[in-house]
């Protein structure tokens, strides 16, 4: 759609704007790409039309000086430490606050083993999808697709934040997901059926181990939380007279404070367990040490593992 003096607005297949100038330069038929028809308006295409005329009327090619002007902006970003690294580690300690503080040192190492070595010395502003998809094909080669995706989402996440922030105008990966193989989906091994799950209490109740570790096993099937949460309750966390356990957000792993309402069995099992850790920390504590230790987290992983399988 012209509208004079070389500027036109082009309209692709799938219905995007933008607007492009034609022009002449060295006896070459030449396009300069202006914008977006959704942030450049009329008025301001015009503007650019009218900048561009100028340069051709002093011997410049409009087109060459815009590539000039895009490198110079690059190398400042070299400067001023807008790198792919520099970015990540300045969008990392937010994400710390949002997430457990495992999963954040997972992300961060997923940055450190595969993205900073490729190429986190870089602007971020010059970063293309083929490179960041150039590190996840090998590990897609190896199978391990899911790692592929969180390393996907990682730097997918940096790039929303540098773009949040002024460093890009858009995310250049967002649609790398597309591009990945996958993987088959696997369930964990879980107990559904009543019988199975009748079976699975019988067998709890037969556990020759100690009363901590006993009363653990019988709680978590009512409350559905992580094993994790449940193993590092505090006695502080519990309301017996209001029948919640609030968990704050600091030991969830979506950082949000949450409430579980408690059964009359799983409050009987809890006031006999006051009985046994109540002058304590923690509601489960350690056989051995006066906190939860490897050796007893290693005991209710195996005994978890037993029965579920």
């Amino acid at each position: 759609m012209a509208d004079g003096g070389g500027l036109f607005l082009y309209v692709t297949a799938e219905g995007k704007k933008f607007w492009r100038l034609a022009y002449r330069f060295g006896g070459k038929q030449k396009t300069l790409s202006i914008g977006p028809y959704e942030l450049v308006s009329l008025r301001e295409a015009r503007d650019k039309r009218y900048e561009a005329k100028k340069l051709l009327l002093e011997g410049i090619d409009p087109g060459e000086q815009k590539k000039a002007a895009r490198a110079i902006a690059i190398e400042a970003q070299w400067e001023d430490g807008n790198t792919f690294e520099a970015v990540a580690r300045e969008w990392h300690p937010i994400r710390e606050r949002q997430v457990s503080e495992r999963q954040a040192h997972r992300v961060l190492r997923y940055l450190e083993t595969n993205a900073f070595p490729a190429f986190g010395t870089k602007p971020i502003s010059a970063i293309k999808a083929p490179e960041v998809l150039a590190i996840i094909r090998p590990i897609e080669a190896e199978g391990k697709h899911t790692t592929a995706n969180k390393i996907l989402s990682a730097c997918s996440q940096v790039f929303d934040y540098a773009m949040n922030t002024g460093r890009i105008e858009y995310n250049p990966i967002l649609r790398l997901r597309k591009a990945l193989e996958g993987g088959e989906a696997r369930s964990l091994p879980s107990v559904t059926e009543p019988k199975e799950i009748a079976e699975l209490l019988n067998k709890i109740d037969q556990v020759g181990s100690s009363f901590s570790i006993l009363s653990y096993l019988k709680i978590l099937p009512y409350v559905f939380t992580r094993p994790s949460e449940l193993r590092l309750a505090k006695w502080t966390e519990f309301d017996l007279k209001e029948n919640l356990w609030k968990i704050p957000a600091e030991r969830m792993k979506m950082r949000r404070d949450f409430t579980v309402p408690l059964s009359r069995q799983v409050l009987g099992l809890l006031r006999a367990l006051h009985v046994f850790s109540g002058r304590g920390e923690f509601v489960f504590p350690s056989p051995h040490t006066a906190l939860p230790g490897k050796r007893w987290q290693r005991s209710i992983l195996l005994w978890t593992r037993h029965w579920l399988h």
